[in-house]
């Protein structure tokens, strides 16, 4: 009762008359060969299916680099349909021609192995975009052992090449899923799965590269022999408390790394949840922060070492200058007795250089007490008061006290700040005071304006007096560095040091706008606590 696949072969017989009278034939069983090439054809099949919904680009290659055929992979990465493609050669995938060639000669040639490892190439498609794909290679050849084909499977690795860029800010913020982290296990840096019940499941390749040792060794709880033993105790109990809590953790402790040394690792590990929600375990990684937590120590060290040093300075400046005062006190008074008692015994040159010498005792006294400003600039303790910016300017002029035909006013809006008084009204001063002393005649005037700037309070302090050479901008705001004065003693080249020390101690710039015989502007910003800014404006 068995149907069997059969050949027929047959030839009509005709009479003497030419009229057909049988079929002579022979039939011959073809079960087996029927059943193999249905097999073959399904095979086929379901070879071509794979080839087709396969997720890598497949192209095959002749032996001149022709393309011969592509997936559905490839029309979907690339855009481009079997009759683009088909015959071209495929230097038209390749973002430059260098790639090809040195693919060409590393990988697709009659000496290469049959199969190559996986590389990465930049690809280009079909609109002109481009992307990173890792390709792996392989020959074809046939009994002889010569070349039929040459065949890639293309893997488009974009996602991967921004995960290994954005890997470290991700894994910050994000809590990742088992799956996820398995995508970019292979990425730069060690990574690992523990189970709920603390044992090590999974390790990834570069913390085996980077401990030495071997998957077999470290699985389970093998993986903790790589933890430096002064700080395996306290490694362990914030991952008990993690785990009690369900919770993500951080912790820092030192590695062994394969050459022995202990070495330190920010640890991050994220809670793993099953689809019920249950806790399965951690996901996590270490990073090697060993080099960073060193520079941090040694800036911290220096950073030390410099405060402490400042401090020794600001005090010896403080101390040299406090102490200083009293023995000048005590040459100025001497000279003056001198002078007054012996006047009439006294040549005039004794005269001339008695008052030169009480005029050198006055300007040592000034740069004493403007170093004794400059060393006390931060480390002003008064707290902030209410300071009506009018009234402080009114108050720094009269202090001042400017020839008549001499003006400085405050030109700007009714304000109000809550700031610290003495450091504000010490900048507005020496400013003030220094178009004072470097004017070029009894008359003039300084305008002192305000205006919001960028978040913060912006002060310009403008005269109409001699301007500064362009030349000059910079190195005025240095220590003891002085500009010839026409009206006074020459300064002690402090006065403008200590503005710019204050204001940028407040975070603040200074800058200046000159040009000879055209006048001065400085402008400087301060914080921005205003109490009462109605009439503040913009300029």
């Amino acid at each position: 009762g068995e149907y069997i696949w059969t050949r027929s072969r047959a030839t009509l017989a005709f009479d003497s008359d030419g009229k057909p009278i049988r079929l002579v034939g022979s039939t011959y069983d073809i079960t087996d060969q029927v059943t193999g090439r249905n097999e073959l054809t399904k095979t086929t099949k379901e070879l071509e299916h794979l080839i087709d919904w396969m997720p890598q680009a497949l192209i095959y290659a002749d032996s001149e680099r022709r393309i011969t055929r592509v997936n559905r992979e490839f029309h979907d990465r690339f855009g481009y349909q079997d009759h683009e493609v088909v015959g071209q050669s495929t230097q038209m995938l390749y973002s430059d021609k260098d790639s090809f060639t040195r693919t060409g000669g590393e990988r697709f040639n009659v000496n290469a192995k049959t199969q190559t490892d996986a590389y990465e190439v930049i690809y280009r498609c079909k609109d002109g975009s481009e992307f990173p794909g890792e390709t792996m290679g392989s020959v074809l050849r046939d009994d002889q052992g010569q070349p039929l084909a040459f065949v890639g499977l293309v893997q488009d690795i974009s996602q991967r090449k921004r995960a290994e860029e954005e890997l470290q800010a991700a894994f910050a913020n994000l809590a990742i899923a088992e799956k996820r982290f398995r995508e970019v296990a292979d990425i730069n840096t060690p990574c690992w799965i523990l189970e709920a019940d603390s044992t090590c499941s999974w390790l990834n390749r570069q913390w085996l590269e980077y401990t030495g040792g071997t998957l077999q060794e470290q699985l389970g709880f093998g993986w903790t022999e790589s933890f430096h033993p002064d700080d395996l105790e306290e490694t362990k109990s914030v991952y008990q408390n993690a785990v009690q809590e369900q919770v993500d953790f951080q912790m820092e402790h030192r590695l062994r790394r394969h050459d022995g040394e202990y070495r330190q690792h920010l640890t991050i590990g994220r809670v793993r949840r099953d689809e019920a929600n249950e806790f399965e375990g951690f996901v996590g990684y270490s990073i090697d922060i060993h080099d960073e937590r060193q520079s941090q120590l040694e800036l911290t060290r220096l950073n030390a070492e410099l405060t402490q040093s400042n401090a020794d300075l600001e005090q010896f400046t403080y101390i040299a200058s406090h102490d200083l005062k009293q023995p000048l006190r005590g040459i100025d008074l001497l000279a003056g007795w001198i002078y007054e008692d012996s006047y009439d015994q006294l040549s005039e040159t004794s005269r001339t250089h008695l008052k030169q010498m009480q005029q050198r005792v006055e300007r040592l006294d000034r740069l004493l007490s403007d170093l004794l400003d400059y060393s006390r600039v931060g480390q002003n303790n008064d707290g902030p008061e209410l300071v009506n910016i009018a009234q402080s300017v009114a108050n720094t002029v009269e202090l001042l006290a400017p020839p008549e035909a001499f003006t400085a006013k405050y030109i700007g809006p009714e304000i109000t700040l809550n700031t610290g008084r003495t450091e504000l009204e010490l900048v507005l001063r020496n400013l003030i005071g220094n178009a004072i002393k470097h004017r070029s005649r009894d008359s003039g005037k300084v305008e002192i304006d305000t205006c919001m700037r960028d978040g913060v309070i912006e002060f310009s302090v403008s005269d109409d007096g001699p301007g500064i050479a362009p030349e000059h901008h910079e190195r005025i705001f240095l220590m003891f560095k002085t500009l010839p004065s026409e009206n006074d003693t020459k300064g002690t080249g402090i006065g403008l040091a200590i503005v710019k020390k204050i204001v940028e101690s407040k975070g603040g710039r200074i800058t200046l706008e000159s040009h000879e015989s055209s006048g001065t502007t400085f402008r400087f910003t301060w914080p921005l606590t205003l109490v009462n800014a109605d009439e503040m404006h913009s300029k």
